[in-house]
């Protein structure tokens, strides 16, 4: 009678704990379904952003950027500086990619979205945004507001959304799907590195050209110490097309991928 009291016994805490294990498995299982769906969410969000933007039969002007305008005046004004800087550059043998961004549409979509970034030969086609009040916030949450990967590509308040400080550090996560900035491991490959040498940022004013560094680590070792630190990050950093051999002075404009 004692055996079979004690086997019952035995056959119960058996049975509580497979009753336990398998509601932790179903509740790890839901917040692991829920990342999963939060993420690919997100992704089909940007999916369908990227092609809006580089769909270039819907442009209305023939310029290499398309920048919607409340009046016809300030069109003209804005497409007439984007031609001029175009011009510019394809002196100097550099062909900006064309985007069709409707800035009101995208403000739309988040009113946080003020550039986009573009680098060739990655998956890096994204809108760049920067929150009003909290650094991080772009870290954590997606452009429709909900918590969780891939986050967004995001500047802080401390840059200007001109793009006009010696460095402006622009933040975005090293996903293992290869999206976001987890491309920029492609540069470590030296035919990648020689055939996609330029990064573009557009905003509604104009187009930022960037070069990668010919030689990062040489760029750090001669780098003069009035650069920042925070521009002699290795791989990642992207100079202005402007530097002279690669090497930034205080005159140019920097911007980090971090």
């Amino acid at each position: 009678m004692k055996r079979q009291r004690k086997n019952d016994r035995t056959i119960n805490i058996y049975k509580i704990l497979t009753i336990v294990l398998a509601v932790v498995l179903i509740v790890v299982l839901i917040i692991f379904g829920r990342s999963w769906m939060v993420q690919k969410n997100a992704q089909k969000e940007y999916e369908k952003l990227s092609a809006q933007v580089n769909d270039l039969q819907n442009q209305v002007n023939d310029n290499q950027i398309n920048i919607p305008s409340d009046t016809q005046t300030e069109t003209e004004n804005v497409a007439q500086e984007v031609q001029t800087e175009d011009s510019e550059l394809e002196q100097k043998g550099i062909e900006i990619p064309q985007k069709n961004l409707n800035w009101k549409k995208l403000k739309g979509v988040n009113q946080d979205i003020y550039a986009w970034i573009y680098i060739p030969g990655t998956g890096v086609d994204y809108p760049v945004l920067q929150h009003p009040s909290d650094d991080s916030y772009y870290l954590n949450y997606n452009m429709n507001g909900t918590r969780g990967y891939p986050g967004c590509i995001y500047t802080e308040k401390a840059n200007s959304k001109e793009f006009t400080d010696f460095d402006t550090v622009v933040y975005g996560h090293n996903m293992r799907n290869d999206t976001m900035f987890a491309s920029l491991h492609n540069y470590e490959d030296q035919t990648f590195f020689n055939n996609f040498p330029y990064i573009y940022v557009y905003t509604k004013e104009k187009v930022h050209n960037f070069n990668v560094p010919l030689s990062t680590s040489s760029w750090t070792k001669h780098a003069s110490p009035d650069i920042p630190k925070s521009c002699r990050r290795q791989l990642s950093t992207l100079l202005p097309v402007t530097a002279q051999d690669n090497f930034p002075t205080k005159k140019d404009r920097c911007i980090t991928a971090k």
